[in-house]
């Protein structure tokens, strides 16, 4: 056993709030995709313009962000699991070497 302790519940925590920012993105990303014509938006044409060019240019690059966040997620949530799964395994080795059950 290491001295590093994983908490399942506050990482499942962690993980919960990092998804809900993301689908808070998401949400927001779709609204401005279905606006980056200017459709449906009111005001300055000149700020419908800046936000419609702004879409269009980093619509790219957001979407590749957004799924590298995923896979983070993904990945942090798989590497937590195999850390404490390890973490079990080693202990109950231990404890089966220390009662001479080997």
């Amino acid at each position: 056993m290491t001295g590093y302790r994983i908490t399942p519940d506050l990482t499942d925590k962690t993980l919960r709030q990092a998804g809900k920012h993301a689908e808070q993105l998401h949400a927001a990303a779709q609204q401005i995709a279905a606006r980056s014509d200017g459709s449906g938006m009111s005001g300055d044409p000149v700020v419908v313009q800046a936000v419609a060019g702004f879409y269009a240019l980093h619509e790219r690059r957001a979407r590749g962000l957004a799924a590298q966040a995923n896979k983070a997620i993904d990945g942090t949530e798989q590497a937590v699991r195999a850390y404490n799964e390890a973490d079990e395994r080693m202990a109950a080795d231990q404890q089966r070497f220390g009662n001479g059950a080997v």
